[in-house]
């Protein structure tokens, strides 16, 4: 991991109570508690890969501490972590596992590993998709082939926006990152996806 560059200098600190502080060059960005620190640990990094990693196109160094000690990491524009002992957490993270769907916490898709949404989202001709999610739509902000998502072999997730009328974007606390037509874009742990006026979480399936 030397080819990595040191800027910029990014800190990350998970207090007692399982708040976080993500410090990216001076600028600090505060994450509310989480309830454990596996979850804040995840929280945190999302936010790296959100503001700093996405934003460069490539992975960043990351000083951690939290209640359990301090150490270097690397972490890439997917969210995935490099350079830490595995954890709970971590593993979670980074299994294969299929995820669903859930739009405005009231629709919910069946389980896989890539998917098509829109208001009547249709595959490209020779195109593989496990899920293609019809979302109901009055306003119409939707198109009909809005979005594609996809799950890698590392469990990472991107959305790719299908030149959408009203575009699609990926929000982690407060940060907002546009993505450009065809071009794939991170989705880091906890962040929602935004499609026209609709708001889809990545849930991960249980495993045994």
């Amino acid at each position: 991991m030397s080819t990595v560059p040191h800027f910029p200098r990014i800190t990350v600190t998970i207090h007692p109570d399982t708040s976080a502080e993500v410090t990216i060059q001076g600028i600090s960005y505060p994450v509310p508690p989480t309830g454990d620190v596996v979850s804040a640990r995840q929280a945190a990094i999302g936010v790296v890969a959100l503001r700093a990693a996405s934003a460069l196109g490539r992975p960043v160094r990351v000083t951690a501490t939290d209640p359990e000690g301090s150490w270097p990491l690397i972490v890439h524009p997917s969210g995935y972590v490099d350079g830490v002992e595995p954890t709970p957490g971590r593993a979670a993270a980074n299994a294969v596992a299929p995820v669903h769907l859930v739009v405005d916490d009231t629709q919910a898709s069946p389980a896989g590993l890539s998917f098509l949404i829109g208001r009547n989202p249709r595959p490209r001709p020779g195109e593989l998709v496990d899920v293609v999610l019809a979302v109901s739509d009055p306003t119409r902000l939707l198109s009909k082939t809005h979005s594609r998502i996809d799950v890698d072999d590392k469990g990472a997730v991107t959305v790719t926006d299908r030149d959408s009328t009203n575009g699609t974007a990926v929000e982690l606390h407060g940060t907002r990152r546009d993505a450009q037509p065809e071009r794939p874009l991170h989705v880091p742990p906890g962040a929602a996806v935004l499609v026209g006026d609709h708001r889809v979480v990545i849930v991960r399936t249980e495993t045994a």
